[in-house]
């Protein structure tokens, strides 16, 4: 089987779905957006002048590397996903985890001003997002293993618009 790709804008959220999924495909995982944090981190080069252009470089390198892996669940961030429509470059079962605007406030990690410009773009990342992912999970209340059952559902279907809906 292909590699998966798991899109979640929840990083903890996501990091546990695709941990959960991989232990049942008997997969590796990878966080794409932890691959370019890495990169990020240990790059010395990046000058304020071009930083855009370099940050650009980096998310397609850090994409690239993990394109790379076989077997493997790869999950990315919602921002990742559509920056730079790098949602072009996945070319493989693209499962999206939609969450509530409440349910991102409340698990929100993020800084007020980063999760404020989240909430403004909503409506249309989610769209994007829909339009070029084949799998759709409302998350809801499920739990982490009821959305892995609900992938896997969806993946054994060869679904593409595969969509469920949260439980109650």
């Amino acid at each position: 089987m292909e590699n998966i790709l798991i899109v979640c804008a929840d990083k903890i959220l996501r990091q546990d779905i695709i941990s959960v999924l991989s232990k049942e495909l008997g997969f590796l995982y990878a966080d794409v957006d932890e691959i370019l944090d890495y990169a990020i981190l240990n790059n010395s080069s990046i000058a304020l002048i071009d930083a855009n252009n370099k940050l650009n470089e980096l998310e397609r390198s850090s994409i690239t590397k993990a394109l790379g892996f076989k077997n493997c669940v790869l999950g990315v961030s919602t921002e990742l996903f559509v920056s730079n429509d790098n949602f072009e470059m996945f070319k493989m079962p693209k499962v999206f985890v939609t969450l509530s605007k409440a349910h991102l406030i409340a698990r929100s990690k993020w800084d007020t001003n980063k999760l404020e410009q989240e909430l403004l773009m909503f409506d249309k990342i989610d769209a994007i997002i829909r339009q070029n992912c084949n799998i759709i999970i409302d998350k809801g209340v499920k739990s982490e293993e009821e959305v892995s059952i609900d992938i896997v559902k969806g993946l054994d279907m060869g679904a593409n618009d595969y969509i469920t809906k949260p439980f109650g």
